[in-house]
């Protein structure tokens, strides 16, 4: 019972400038302690404002099951069934780097895979499928993943968690 007052305390005491926020302002992380702080105070009204927002936003509970598009990620075949094991790697670290750079530039929370095929980026920027794929577009593919990948990363990073589900 002590324990659960000063739970209570802590979460009031942190989450009181949080509240007086615009709730849509909120990152996720303060919408979160916002709700347990309207849980432990027993404000229904200003709960059913934060799962409003947070049902918005699809955080927590209120998360859709994944359609498989969202799961989908480069073939080994063509290129990638003789190729190196790693090369297959190295080529998915691309193909997700390219989609979170489409995700960026379209300031879009979506699933990263529904954005294009691995297949489709390939014929865009190389004009080969992995049907067609030589190590030479491999190389150029990995070089390319090496100049920008930090840079991407940590920008997309950032905006998931100040715009998505992130942290």
């Amino acid at each position: 019972m002590i324990r659960k007052s000063l739970l209570a305390l802590a979460l009031m005491a942190v989450c009181t400038p949080a509240l007086s926020q615009d709730i849509e302002a909120m990152n996720p992380k303060e919408l979160q302690g916002a709700a347990a702080a309207a849980v432990v105070a027993e404000d229904a009204e200003l709960l059913l404002e934060i799962m409003q927002e947070m049902q918005r936003r699809e955080m927590l509970f209120f998360k859709e099951d994944r359609p498989a598009i969202c799961d989908r990620e480069p073939a080994k075949t063509g290129y990638f069934e003789t190729a190196h094991p790693f090369h297959h790697g190295a080529a998915k670290q691309w193909y997700f780097m390219k989609l979170r750079e489409i995700r960026l530039a379209e300031q879009s929370c979506e699933c990263l895979a529904a954005a294009a095929s691995f297949d489709d980026l390939l014929q865009e920027q190389f004009g080969v499928t992995t049907e067609t794929m030589t190590e030479e577009v491999f190389f150029a593919m990995r070089d390319e993943r090496e100049s920008n990948r930090r840079a991407i990363n940590e920008s997309y990073r950032a905006f998931h968690s100040a715009n998505c589900r992130g942290e």
